[in-house]
């Protein structure tokens, strides 16, 4: 109770601040769950962005801003390292953290190296860069694209490392397997698509472009808007529609 008073408490005198975000401070660990001392948990990701808003009759900025960082990464359960910054009208919270849970048969430790990529490289899909901050397992990784405030699950072998000081590289440069696959799949990158999606209530034809596919010509990475947002998403080639004119 005392805690949550003080944070009231700062919520309003940061309401009186001028800029768009101020720095609240800074946690060492931050979660709405309770923590196990006899548990092994372990570093899931690094660097993630969560955002909450003040409810009326509903839980508060921060909780809401800790929860959202937490469900990003699977298995995730408190956080870590823990940066909070709050909005100029004291209803916004948001935050950047390391999440850390529990420790399971397919885990990756954050600082490992998969398939020559680790957390903190900055990688490009298309024409779209962003930051690795998480690696999920073998097979995909979280990629957190600029501008965005969540990370996308990518393969590996969709993505393109560049160098930190780089923006963009030659898109397919050097690869002389890409027309071969391109030819075996029947698609090629560039190509408008549809495809459907089984888990949305509302517009499940979706329509978007294909930034690269796989090496084995099975999946394509599509790259969409929706809700005015980029997203990008793995697709099997067989539940794809080639639209007119490609």
């Amino acid at each position: 109770m005392r805690a949550k008073l003080k944070f009231g408490v700062v919520i309003m005198l940061s309401a009186l601040l001028s800029s768009c975000w101020t720095k609240l401070g800074d946690l060492s660990v931050a979660s709405n769950r309770l923590i196990d001392d006899k548990t092994e948990y372990v570093e899931l990701a690094r660097y993630i962005t969560g955002k909450g808003m003040q409810k009326k009759k509903s839980t508060g900025a921060l909780e809401n801003a800790v929860e959202d960082c937490i469900k990003q990464v699977p298995n995730g359960e408190f956080l870590k390292n823990v940066t909070v910054d709050i909005s100029d009208n004291g209803r916004r919270v948001k935050i950047k953290a390391d999440v850390w849970g529990k420790k399971t048969e397919n885990y990756v430790a954050a600082k490992e190296n998969i398939k020559g990529f680790s957390v903190g490289d900055r990688v490009q899909l298309g024409k779209r860069v962003g930051v690795i901050i998480s690696l999920v397992d073998e097979r995909v990784c979280l990629v957190q694209y600029d501008g965005d405030a969540f990370g996308t699950k990518l393969q590996y072998e969709s993505l393109i490392k560049i160098d930190n000081g780089s923006n963009t590289v030659e898109i397919n440069g050097g690869n002389n397997n890409t027309n071969e696959v391109e030819g075996q799949s029947g698609y090629k990158t560039g190509d408008m698509v549809q495809f459907t999606c089984e888990d949305c209530i509302t517009d499940k034809i979706i329509t978007g472009k294909i930034v690269s596919i796989s090496t084995d010509g099975s999946t394509a990475n599509v790259e969409y808007t929706r809700n005015n947002k980029f997203k990008t998403e793995t697709v099997a080639i067989n539940k794809l529609s080639k639209m007119g004119g490609n």
